[in-house]
């Protein structure tokens, strides 16, 4: 298998000002395409460091990428420490020279010396011009490495990649790369992990890794093989022994976000909801409106903050919220109750509970509830209770997560 590494060059990265979006694209373009990255090193805007990670990278690598320190300022040296890396001279490029001379007429701006100087580049690189910019990618050889040097701009490199990564690629056996990842909600790591079996916990191909994100769980499957067929059979034989043993939290491949699965389960199901909102004070509104065409599912909501909020609009009883509290089951279902009858939905969701810093009441800080009742009287109330100690944001966010994926189950 060819093995990868992806260098990134710049001050900025190194102290923290810049976010290394390029380095997340590239890995997974390289994986993508049947290299299997096993390095990402960042280094300094200086030839000496550079030089250093080029030699390293030579030395392990197949398939290098560079990006950073192809632009027009003092502080852009990758060009010279390439040249230096190889033991060659730098050569101005006409072709890239006409293409930057013709961009600067196109944005009506002059053309000064140091902009050419992105027309320099280490004799016997192949170029590949830039679609959207002016700095060039060139590709060297060195050792058993192929290497690609991409200017640091995102949209830049973005373009330019495709055509490098094929060129790289020429006369290597490098197989096809296949990856899924199964969006898991509702289970933790540690609870999650000993239900999986072992040989796909440690399997290298496909191989297997854990993401936590957003308190969430993403299963990142790999699989490589001679062909796409064969790297999706992988895929598929792994992902359905995942769906046996815990399907039920399983939410979504890939792309699909929780949100997207309510919308796609409702509107298949022709029904519409209605949502009452205290502790999450919008956030289940604004997190299910991110999708596209919401609009035929969700009908509206209500935020009723205060106990009076939820007298005067969701016709919460006083005596309801005297005899047990605001922040209680019983008040959560008359609060979707309310918003049912309101809104003329087929169902209604709410959200109460005391996110903290203090208790409040009969409730404790982290106490939580939701609830989801149904117009079909067949359909009895579902309700969730828990206790989530976690800062004030984290409580209330997890609780709309939470609140949504009941409608992913039990709508």
């Amino acid at each position: 298998m060819l093995q990868g590494e992806i260098i990134s060059i710049g001050n900025e990265l190194l102290q923290g000002r810049m976010d290394d979006t390029n380095a997340t694209y590239i890995s997974r373009i390289m994986n993508e395409r049947g290299v299997k990255v096993r390095y990402r090193t960042t280094v300094a805007d200086t030839r000496e460091d550079i030089v250093d990670a080029l030699q390293r990278a030579a030395s392990r690598a197949d398939i290098v990428t560079a990006t950073g320190g192809l632009g027009p300022t003092v502080d852009d040296l990758t060009a010279a420490a390439v040249a230096d890396f190889l033991g060659v001279d730098m050569f101005r490029d006409d072709a890239v020279d006409a293409h930057v001379r013709t961009f600067h007429e196109m944005l009506g701006v002059p053309c000064t010396d140091n902009a050419l100087e992105q027309a320099l580049v280490p004799d016997g690189c192949h170029v590949i011009m830039n679609p959207v910019g002016t700095a060039p990618c060139f590709v060297v050889r060195a050792d058993r490495a192929r290497m690609a040097f991409f200017p640091g701009v995102p949209r830049e490199m973005t373009a330019m990649l495709g055509a490098s990564m094929d060129y790289m690629l020429q006369g290597l056996a490098h197989g096809v790369s296949a990856t899924r990842t199964l969006r898991l909600f509702g289970i933790g790591e540690s609870t999650l992990q000993p239900l999986l079996p072992m040989d796909i916990i440690t399997s290298r191909n496909p191989s297997f890794s854990f993401l936590p994100v957003d308190y969430q769980i993403h299963l990142r499957l790999t699989a490589r093989a001679d062909s796409e067929e064969q790297s999706t059979a992988m895929l598929d034989a792994t992902a359905a022994r995942i769906y046996e043993i815990v399907g039920e939290y399983i939410y979504g491949q890939d792309e699909t976000t929780l949100e997207q699965a309510v919308f796609d389960r409702l509107r298949a199901a022709g029904l519409t909801l209605a949502l009452a909102e205290s502790i999450t004070g919008g956030l289940v509104a604004s997190r299910l409106v991110s999708v596209p065409g919401m609009s035929q599912v969700l009908l509206g909501s209500v935020t009723a903050y205060s106990e009076a909020a939820k007298m005067k609009y969701l016709n919460v009883s006083e005596e309801l919220l005297a005899r047990y509290g605001p922040v209680s089951e019983q008040v959560t279902i008359a609060m979707a109750r309310g918003a049912l009858d309101t809104l003329g939905a087929d169902m209604a969701l709410a959200t109460t509970g005391n996110a903290g810093p203090e208790a409040q009441g009969k409730a404790e800080v982290g106490q939580v509830y939701a609830a989801l009742v149904f117009r079909d009287p067949a359909r009895e109330p579902v309700t969730f209770s828990r206790r989530i100690f976690r800062r004030r944001e984290d409580c209330r966010g997890l609780t709309a997560q939470f609140a949504i994926d009941m409608l992913r189950r039990f709508a």
